[in-house]
């Protein structure tokens, strides 16, 4: 029966002699059944003269452990022997044969030849070893999960993000380590990039929120890969995970300063528009108006929101330059002389001046000093005509001549709405730009700049 296994098989008696050895062990010595049978054990397996479980010798004997039980016993153990004076790793299982009165009289050892196993486990050993101490000199955390989700790797970054040894890690969910929580990610409303890797078979990338051991927040973005398997199929997903904390805690501050910046920019334009308002209580409200205007123009026109915005901080300060306009000129209610009205035409570059210090104005300086030119060359301060003109100053122009019009002035009365209508289609193509004024005219016929801005004209 013995001769029909795959593997070497031995008899051996309670003096390590050599009973029986099956063909297959017999082959693999290139002996004859006379020449084994009759030899000590560990003279054939390791040309050694004295017994595996000799105290001189370190080796462990299955035959010492099997006939020192008195009693049934298995054992798989590894020895390297020198089987034919070659060096081969061979898997024993020894088990004991009984006699009659229950003692051993003999034992069978089964001897599997697993020299090339072992050799490609040591390579793959030593490649994990290799790769391991490859993704430990990388700063940012790997991991590799498997597809439900377990941590099957994990390399130092990692650990130090977690705030936890590797074997504490390794087995572990990775949405119990990375979040503390019960259950994946995407059964607790979130994305999972592990899922969608696993989904898609493509890589992605996600920012989301790690707790560590010490239940420290922090913000990590992850991108995923996909590890397949030789024919294909998605058995793992590679996540490198890189610590942007200290990244999005610069860019909450930035953020945080810019806001503040934006505030303090806002103050100071309604200083401005107040400093305006003081000068005159004919022209209290102008600017506000004229931003209300301008920006419903600006919609209608489609033009973006980054735009509508400048041009609303340019209608707000687009008269700042009557800041320098002595104050009987603009309270006057007789005609101007041309000496005033010249004084009165330097508004617009006089703003500009005033602004131009302020670089975060930059952006409105050519709208404020263009918001007096006319479509025909014919207006100040440069004579620029048509598309010369930029075209937020040509959507002021209109906006501002349409709510000076319809406002009381020290030297006459409102003219009303239906008069200002009229004018800026008599005017259209000459003073202004004939687009602009047809989409205020759509502004004006819908209301969409709202009832405030009419109504509220004092």
């Amino acid at each position: 029966m013995l001769d029909h296994l795959l593997g070497g098989a031995l008899v051996i008696d309670k003096d390590y002699n050599i009973i029986f050895a099956n063909k297959v062990l017999r082959d693999v010595c290139g002996l004859k059944g006379e020449e084994v049978e009759g030899k000590k054990c560990h003279e054939l397996s390791h040309l050694c003269p004295l017994p595996c479980g000799s105290e001189s010798l370190s080796f462990k004997c299955p035959h010492k452990e099997v006939f020192s039980t008195a009693g049934p016993v298995t054992a798989t153990l590894i020895h390297y022997c020198c089987i034919a004076e070659k060096e081969r790793i061979i898997d024993i299982t020894a088990s004991p044969v009984m006699d009659e009165k229950g003692e051993v009289r003999e034992m069978i050892e089964i001897l599997r030849d697993v020299t090339e196993k072992e050799r490609q486990r040591k390579k793959l050993e030593e490649r994990e070893a290799f790769i391991e101490s490859v993704l430990d000199g990388i700063g940012d955390g790997v991991v590799v999960v498997d597809r439900d989700f377990k941590i099957i790797s994990a390399n130092r970054g990692y650990c130090n993000q977690a705030k936890l040894n590797r074997d504490v890690i390794i087995g572990r969910h990775c949405y119990e380590v990375s979040h503390h929580w019960p259950k994946p990610c995407f059964e607790m409303g979130e994305r999972c990039s592990a899922k969608e890797v696993f989904e898609t078979g493509n890589s992605h990338r996600i920012i989301h929120t790690h707790f560590n051991k010490e239940a420290h927040t922090l913000h990590i973005e992850t991108i995923s890969y996909p590890l397949k398997d030789a024919s294909g199929n998605v058995i793992a997903s590679i996540e490198v995970l890189g610590d942007i904390s200290e990244k999005i805690a610069l860019e909450n501050e930035l953020e945080k300063k810019l806001k503040e910046l934006e505030e303090l920019n806002n103050v100071l334009i309604l200083a401005f528009v107040n400093a305006i308002d003081a000068k005159s209580p004919w022209t209290k409200g102008h600017s506000e108006r004229v931003a209300n205007y301008a920006a419903a123009i600006a919609g209608e026109l489609g033009l973006g929101e980054a735009d509508i915005q400048i041009l609303r901080t340019a209608a707000l300060l687009h008269d700042v330059g009557k800041i320098g306009t002595y104050d009987v000129i603009l309270d006057k209610s007789g005609k101007l002389t041309d000496d005033e009205f010249s004084l009165i035409r330097m508004h617009p570059a006089k703003g500009e001046e005033i602004l131009r210090p302020i670089k975060q104005l930059a952006c409105i300086l050519p709208i404020i000093r263009s918001h007096h030119e006319r479509i025909d060359g014919r207006g100040y301060p440069d004579g620029l005509k048509g598309n010369e003109i930029p075209l937020l100053s040509r959507v002021l122009c209109v906006a501002d001549s349409f709510d000076s019009t319809t406002a009381d002035r020290p030297y006459r009365p409102s003219t009303g709405k239906e008069y200002a209508i009229n004018e800026l289609r008599r005017c259209s193509g000459t003073q202004f730009d004939p687009k602009i004024v047809g989409a205020f005219l759509k502004v004006l016929e819908g209301e969409v700049y709202g009832e405030e801005s009419w109504s509220s004209r004092g």
